[in-house]
């Protein structure tokens, strides 16, 4: 299974948000998402964030954590969606996070405690091809529960 995510679609799993005082976030993890993924590969996690701040937290979080390789936080753009009937318009922050399958479903994690959206939008981006070192970069940069060998 793709990010090894093994929620299924009748549950969710509540996380409380930080930086916006405590903000329930119900997130549904589908118990398939890609069946073909092999155990742990490279796979790009895009999304928005509202603000640059919490930009910053997020890339930082996830690079101390070493759930990700590298996050890139793009400059600001105008985002138009339909949320709860309304059609919204306002400035969001795009991240390209790189990361592996095996760190995936924490990352997400991470990303919604951090979120201050109710439905924080974060797609999972399987990686077809690419550099052969710069992809096992990814996957070895990336270690679940991995500490810190700051020494």
């Amino acid at each position: 299974m793709f990010c090894s995510i093994t929620k299924s679609i009748a549950t969710h799993e509540t996380i409380v948000a930080r930086t916006r005082g405590l903000v329930n976030h119900k997130i549904v993890f589908p118990t398939k998402i890609m069946s073909t993924s092999p155990p742990n590969m490279p796979c790009i996690i895009y999304g928005t964030v509202p603000e640059q701040e919490v930009a910053r937290v997020l890339a930082d979080s996830l690079i101390d954590k070493s759930l990700v390789a590298c996050v890139h936080r793009m400059p600001p753009i105008t985002a138009t969606f339909r949320w709860q009937g309304q059609v919204e318009t306002r400035t969001e922050y795009p991240l390209l996070i790189k990361t592996s399958t095996a760190c995936c479903d924490s990352a997400l994690e991470l990303i919604a405690h951090h979120h201050p959206d109710s439905c924080p939008g974060m797609v999972v981006v399987p990686i077809s091809g690419g550099i052969p070192d710069f992809l096992q970069w990814i996957v070895e940069t990336t270690q679940p529960n991995k500490t810190d060998d700051k020494a």
